[in-house]
């Protein structure tokens, strides 16, 4: 579930029925659904200018929701699209594929993709997350899925080269990411661990480790102004 900017409404993937539900904060009623395509699968989305960009497992694509018009743009990746991660300068969107293991950078003026495969050992990514300077993104790979064993591993991708610029090893099975406000650190959930990893996001090391509830999966950061990038 992601908010708009004001945090009016929250948004939800609902993958049975291949729909993104909207929902007013103040009153808890639904306000409209979008209906996807039949096999489009939906798993993350995330909210960016007055749009949904939503990753859908099944059809291999994202869906571009225009949230006023509710016009839906689908766009083919070539791999399971698990979830996206917008740049707060509002000028890309990242998609990690879990099968292919990559990550896709999508360029919204232009439209151009770039697809940015993962290091040898890459198990398939799940979350990421992209600093508020708009310069990193923060990819955990989980594995576990397609039979595949469990990951521990980070990448740091420099958002405008699209190179990985760094491994950090976390706790198993890394699921979700969030970063805060301030840009300083990175909150990782290790699933098979029962753990939250912290990152500083200046020296890329993992600085403390947090005993938390079973199989942890995604996780928010508060921001005081509303919304969630």
């Amino acid at each position: 579930m992601v908010f708009d900017s004001a945090s009016k409404n929250a948004f939800a993937a609902e993958p049975k029925n291949n729909q993104v539900i909207q929902v007013n904060t103040e009153t808890g009623n639904v306000v409209r659904k979008f209906d996807l395509g039949k096999t489009n699968g939906p798993h993350g989305l995330r909210y960016g200018n007055g749009k949904l960009y939503v990753a859908n497992m099944g059809s291999k694509s994202i869906t571009i929701i225009e949230i006023a018009s509710g016009q839906l743009n689908e766009i083919p990746v070539g791999g399971m699209a698990a979830q996206t991660a917008v740049t707060q300068d509002g000028k890309f969107v990242f998609v990690t594929l879990y099968d292919t293991k990559e990550v896709i950078r999508y360029e919204i003026k232009s439209q151009q993709l770039t697809r940015i495969p993962l290091p040898d050992g890459s198990q398939g990514p799940i979350q990421s997350y992209s600093t508020p300077d708009s310069k990193l993104l923060f990819v955990a790979d989980q594995g576990f899925l397609l039979n595949r064993p469990v990951s521990d591993k980070v990448y740091v991708i420099d958002i405008a080269s699209a190179k990985i610029i760094g491994t950090i090893k976390v706790g198993n099975k890394a699921h979700g990411v969030v970063i805060s406000s301030d840009g300083k650190t990175v909150y990782v959930t290790n699933q098979q661990d029962n753990t939250v990893s912290k990152i500083d996001v200046a020296s890329q090391k993992v600085t403390g480790s947090f005993s938390v509830g079973k199989n942890p999966n995604g996780l928010s950061y508060w921001y005081k102004v509303g919304g969630m990038p």
